[in-house]
């Protein structure tokens, strides 16, 4: 299995921890992390998962995460309304019983590689929503950056969105305590893929 693949379905586990599984569905997701070789194959996978548990999340994660990745998506946005309405129908009701905090939880949509980083680009399901004195910020798609390499580094990227007397929208970088600015796209919110494919630009360009 290639570096890349590695990276998607350790993204997969990841959401396991979040959702977790009957042994059955479990057991499953493991054939599928042991066996795929690539995208395509990915996304056939996925879709038995769903047939054989349409109530589990994990497979519409899978299957968006896989499409978009391959480079060759045409139902990117299929997948991430299928993802979303799972969400609300069977799994939002469940968190708000625990008292679980929504806004901080989303789900991998792409994996990309360039020369010197893989770059995770992540939607929140629900956006919290921060007041301040005279704006009110959220933060609607979250990007993880990875380094290649023996010592790799990890670093966390938000749109900020602010809204107010003047809305913006801007890539910044969640440094310590800290929000440092990337790129502004101004009051145009951007596709979470465009500015996934802007933070490649950056960072290969630092």
């Amino acid at each position: 299995m290639n570096t890349t693949m590695k990276t998607f379905y350790l993204l997969l586990i990841f959401n396991l921890s979040v959702y977790p599984l009957e042994k059955e569905a479990r057991n499953e997701v493991c054939k599928i992390i042991m066996q795929v070789q690539e995208y395509a194959t990915a996304m056939e996978v996925a879709k038995d998962y769903i047939k054989r548990f349409p109530k589990e999340i994990n497979g519409y994660i899978c299957q968006d995460a896989a499409c978009n990745s391959s480079g060759e998506c045409k139902n990117s946005a299929e997948n991430r309304a299928l993802v979303l309405e799972i969400w609300h129908k069977y799994h939002k009701p469940k968190l708000i019983e625990k008292g679980a905090p929504l806004g901080v939880m989303h789900w991998p949509r792409k994996v990309l590689e360039t020369k010197n980083w893989y770059i995770v680009a992540a939607e929140y399901y629900e956006r919290d929503q921060f007041p301040g004195d005279s704006t009110t910020t959220s933060f609607p798609y979250r990007y993880v950056a990875r380094s290649k390499g023996k010592r790799p580094k990890e670093r966390t990227f938000e749109l900020e969105h602010m809204k107010g007397q003047f809305e913006s929208y801007t890539l910044v970088e969640a440094a310590k305590k800290t929000y440092i600015p990337i790129k502004d796209y101004e009051t145009r919110q951007p596709d979470i893929f465009e500015v996934q494919n802007d933070l490649a630009k950056f960072l290969e360009g630092n």
